[in-house]
């Protein structure tokens, strides 16, 4: 059987191509990689939990963790019944970079949402869950739980820790 000679040309290119880099030596390669950039990925987030615990080591109020070590605090108490899941709640509040310029300001803009049918990460879960009108928590964000390497295009570069300072107003 014969084939053309643009096909038996390709056919030619994709047997050495093969011949040249096995599979079996190939996958390695890609292994390693994805290792050297999970080491990078949990070097930078150690360094960026350090810088943020380097701010809170003379805050005066008690700083609690999520399971995945992210540090938030209640800044001003809340009364009334606490969120739960599946509530709509009006948020207010500001998010700002660890040097402490706001990025965005939801004080008069206030976002409304129903707490939990979003695909919410269990950091966040953990902070909103059981806080009461009125009250003001802060979380800081690592970059790795925030944007990460992409940023959102807007105002939040690539790999920035950020503080979200936010207020329950109403459920």
């Amino acid at each position: 059987m014969r084939f053309p000679a643009r096909i038996t040309f390709f056919l030619l290119i994709l047997f050495v191509s093969c011949q040249s880099q096995p599979a079996r030596k190939r996958i390695p390669v890609i292994r390693e990689q994805t290792n050297v950039r999970a080491n990078q990925q949990a070097q930078r987030l150690h360094q960026e939990l350090k810088q943020i615990d380097s701010l809170l080591k003379d805050f005066s109020e008690p700083v609690l963790r999520t399971e995945e070590g992210i540090p938030y605090y209640t800044k001003v108490a809340g009364s009334g019944r606490e969120l739960t899941p599946h509530t709509v709640a009006v948020f207010s509040g500001t998010i700002s970079d660890l040097r402490g310029r706001v990025l965005y300001d939801y004080r008069e803009n206030r976002l409304e949402m129903r707490v939990m049918d979003y695909n919410w990460p269990s950091y966040m879960q953990k902070v909103l869950l059981g806080m009461r009108r009125g009250e003001q928590r802060i979380v800081y964000l690592p970059s790795s739980y925030a944007y990460g390497l992409s940023g959102d295009s807007q105002k939040i570069g690539s790999y920035c820790s950020i503080i979200i300072n936010f207020r329950l107003e109403a459920l």
